[in-house]
This record gives structure tokens, sequence and C-alpha cells, in this order.
């Protein structure tokens, strides 16, 4: 085919490609007009939409108790409201960099600015950053926390004070308990031995003695009464602690459980010698001894397991049962039920401890209790 006759059959309608060529070029007249009629408007409004929130910003910005300050691109700062002029006033704002007014913030980073504390002079403040990018700015927001600071600095200090009165506290009342506990074993236990002794004196001198069972009896009372005066003491004043230390202690409390019940529990313990604070030895006592009655009370456990640790200084005693567990979210709002648990809270936060519990309904219950640096009670 000749070049002309070519040239004449692809612009003919007998040739299909010219059809796709004519759809393609209408295609792109009806972008284009849709552009012009309907997207640059939409651009052009977004624009204006946006200029005229920055508007709104400025103006909220001016009446913000907080300051707010506006930095460029080049973190040059370049508007402040009335409470930022104000808190800076000893200071050229306008046109400073913002890091040699506030050192140290990564205006990059958003996230990590929304949740950090800075202090300027004697004032806190949360900072938070906003960009605009399309007008090439960034809006800085410093919210004034000193209050709040404060006011948690103040209970801080409250609960430091209730602390250090528990620990009085409960350091007079093991103080009151060994003066009771030898006060019982030392006269009242000796005078009920005395009674013992003069009772059986009278028996063996008196021959005719009508129904010498009853007397009998009274001193079978009198060992009963005695032996519950030594179980009163030993527990108010436990003489094992005094005499061969902490582990030998616990160890009683637990052959106690396993000769009385059928719980049997077990006692593992570190290998190192510390020599620890009477108080605090007295006050991990009484944890043991309350975690072990409540496990014995509530648990329904059949084995139960002490377990002493020494990892970096820290003291870690883990407490654990088999018994049937409880849902410890609930635990705390069932007002007596809970006291167990409260007082163990309570003594170990004595002593700047930390207590977790671990527990399921049916698979039994775990207590973690870490008090730091451990040589400090030595």
């Amino acid at each position: 085919m000749e070049p002309t006759n070519i040239f004449d059959f692809f612009f003919s309608l007998e040739n299909p490609a010219i059809y796709g060529l004519i759809i393609i070029l209408l295609l792109s007249i009806i972008i284009i007009l849709i552009k012009q009629e309907y997207i640059k408007p939409l651009n052009k409004r977004k624009s204006e939409l946006e200029v005229e929130n920055t508007k709104l910003m400025a103006l909220f910005a001016e009446i913000d108790p907080d300051p707010i300050l506006r930095v460029d691109s080049n973190n040059i700062i370049i508007s402040a409201n009335n409470s930022a002029l104000n808190y800076f006033k000893s200071t050229n704002l306008i046109g400073s960099e913002f890091t040699s007014i506030i050192p140290n913030i990564d205006l990059t980073d958003e996230k990590t600015n929304s949740e950090k504390v800075i202090k300027l002079n004697s004032f806190y403040f949360n900072i938070s950053v906003r960009k605009i990018e399309s007008l090439g700015f960034k809006q800085i927001y410093l919210h004034d926390i000193t209050r709040r600071i404060e006011y948690e600095d103040q209970i801080e200090k409250y609960q430091r004070s209730l602390r250090q009165l528990r620990t009085r506290l409960e350091t007079y009342n093991e103080s009151e308990k060994q003066r009771l506990g030898k006060e019982l074993h030392d006269s009242i236990g000796q005078n009920i031995s005395l009674i013992k002794i003069e009772l059986q004196k009278y028996i063996s001198l008196e021959k005719n003695l009508n129904n010498k069972d009853s007397y009998y009896r009274i001193l079978e009372l009198i060992d009963i009464l005695s032996d519950e005066v030594r179980e009163i003491s030993h527990q108010l004043r436990p003489r094992i602690l005094n005499e061969f230390g902490l582990f030998p202690a616990i160890s009683s409390l637990i052959d106690s459980v396993n000769k009385n019940s059928e719980i049997k529990g077990t006692i593992s313990t570190f290998n190192q010698d510390i020599y620890l604070d009477q108080n605090f030895e007295i006050n991990i006592y009484r944890i043991c001894q309350e975690a072990i009655h409540n496990i014995v009370k509530h648990s329904e456990c059949s084995n139960f397991f002490i377990q002493f640790l020494i990892r970096e200084n820290d003291l870690i005693l883990v407490i654990s049962d088999d018994g049937r567990g409880f849902d410890t979210e609930n635990y705390l709002t069932n007002g007596i039920s809970s006291l167990g648990l409260l007082n163990l809270k309570e003594r170990v936060s004595n002593f700047e401890g930390n207590i977790n519990i671990e527990s399921q309904p049916n698979e039994g219950t775990t207590i973690f209790i870490t008090f730091p640096n451990i040589y400090q009670w030595s």
C-alpha cells in the first residue's frame, strides 16, 4: 500500500484505532473540565478553610490562659499569645529560636511531646505540638499543670507520713505484744504452774478426799489453760524468732500447720547469711503468719509453699498454694473478706516493699513480695 493510501486509511472511519483515539481525546477533555470546574475550586476552598481555621486558632490562642507559641519551619518563634508574652516577658520572644527558650524538646516528635512534662522556672507544663503543613508553621501548646504537680507532691508527702506513722504504730504494737507475751509467760504462766503444784500436793496429802476424779479433772483443765497461755504468749512474743532467727521461726509456723491440719507446707530459703533489723524481721514474720492464716482459713488447698530469694540486693518472698483461688479484682470489694489482704499490703508498704497477687478461681494463688535494697534493713 502506498504512503498516501496508508495515511488516508489511518484517518478513515474504517480504521478501529481512530475510535480509540477519539475516546481518549474525549476523556482527556472531560478530565480537564472536571479539574477546572471542581478540583481547583475544592483546593481553593480547602486553602480558604485552612486560613479561616488558622484565624480561629489565633483568636482562641489569644484568649487561652495557657502559653501558645507559633514557630516556622526553621523553629523560629513567629507569634505568641498574650499568656506566652506575659510568661516570657523577660525574653525577646518573637524571632528567637524555640530551643533557646525551651531546650531539649524535639518538635518533630509529637507523640512524645504530648506526654512530656517540662519545668520552666517554678512552673510545670505539658507540651503538645500541632503542625499546620499547608501554612508552614507549628503551633506549640504549653498546658500549665503546676497545681496538679503540687497536689501530687502533697499527696505523696501525706502518703509517706502515713507510712511512717503506720511503721511507728506497728513497732509500738510489737513492743506491746512482746511485753504482754513476757507478762503472760513469766507471771501468769508461773502462777498457773504454782496452782497446779499446790493442788497436786493437796491431793497427795489428803488421804480421805471424796471424788478425787474431780480434782484430777481440775488438773487437766489447768494443763489446758497453761498450754493456751503459752500459745498466746508465743503468738504475741515469738521467742523462737529472737533466739533462732527468721527462717526457723517461719518453719515453726509451717510445722504447726502440718501437725494440726491436713495441709502440707514447705519452705525454701537462701544460704546467704544476712543480719536484718529486728523490726524488719518481725514484719516479715507477721506477713508470713498472716498469709499462712489466710491459706488455712480460706484457700482449701492441699499444699502451700514459701520461698525466699535474694536477687540483685532485693529480697523476694513468694507465697503460693494450690487452693481454690479467687478473683483478685473483686476481692478488694468484698469488705471483711479482704481485710487479710489489706493487712498484708500495709505491712509490705511499711518497709517500702511491693506486692503482686496472681490468682484465678480453682487455680490457686501466688503472692509475690519484693523489698528493694534489702541491705538498708541490715
